[in-house]
C-alpha cells in the first residue's frame, strides 16, 4: 500500500512539474507566433481552458466516492458508483464499493496522513520561530 502511495506522489509531482512547465511555454510560444491580431486571445484563450479543465475535473470528481466513504456517507458514493459505472453490474459496484471502505479503513495510519501531518499548522509554528 505505501508503494503504491509513493508511486501515486511521485507521479503527480512530475505531472505537476509538467504542468507548470507547460503553463509556462504555451502562452509564450502562442505569443511569439500568433498574428499581432490574435495573440491576445490566443494567449488568453490557453487560461481560459486551462482554468475550464480545473473547473470540469471539480464537477465530474471522479474520486469523490472515496471522499464520500470516507465523511461516512456511504450511499451517496453507492450512487455515485453507479453513475459513473453504468456498464457495471451490481454485484461489480458492491465489490467496488466494499473494496474502497476496506481501503478507507485501512488507511488511517498511511504514508499520506504523516506526510499531511508535516503541513498541519502546529508543526508549522515550532518551524516559524
Amino acid at each position: 500500500m505505501q508503494s503504491l502511495l509513493l508511486m501515486v506522489l511521485v507521479g503527480q509531482m512530475v505531472a505537476g512539474i509538467g504542468v507548470g512547465i507547460l503553463s509556462m511555454i504555451v502562452p509564450v510560444y502562442n505569443a511569439e507566433l500568433a498574428p499581432k491580431t490574435l495573440r491576445g486571445r490566443l494567449v488568453s484563450l490557453n487560461q481560459l481552458f486551462i482554468t475550464a479543465g480545473i473547473m470540469t475535473n471539480k464537477l465530474t470528481n471522479a474520486h469523490l466516492y472515496m471522499w464520500l466513504v470516507k465523511k461516512g456517507k456511504s450511499k451517496k458514493a453507492d450512487k455515485t458508483l453507479h453513475r459513473l459505472r453504468k456498464d457495471y453490474t451490481e454485484e461489480e459496484i458492491k465489490e467496488e464499493l466494499n473494496d474502497i471502505e476496506f481501503t478507507v479503513q485501512n488507511s488511517n495510519n498511511s504514508l499520506m496522513d504523516v506526510f499531511a501531518d508535516i503541513f498541519r499548522w502546529r508543526i508549522l509554528e515550532r518551524y516559524s520561530n
